[in-house]
């Protein structure tokens, strides 16, 4: 499993994106659905930072 801040890095800069790309007026599907790929990563880093630091307290 990776370094813990390597997986908070990698969700500040995808929040940074997805920031960027929610506060732009461009209403189109392929920016719909690649915002949606972004809030899903984050979900997924938020799980395994989670994890990692379960595994880290054991």
């Amino acid at each position: 499993m990776g370094d813990l801040n390597q997986f908070k890095r990698s969700k500040e800069r995808i929040t940074e994106v997805l920031s960027h790309l929610m506060h732009k007026n461009i209403k189109d599907e392929k920016t719909s659905m690649f915002i949606a790929d972004l809030q899903n990563s984050i979900n997924k880093l938020e799980s395994k930072i989670e994890e990692f630091k379960r595994q880290k307290a054991s």
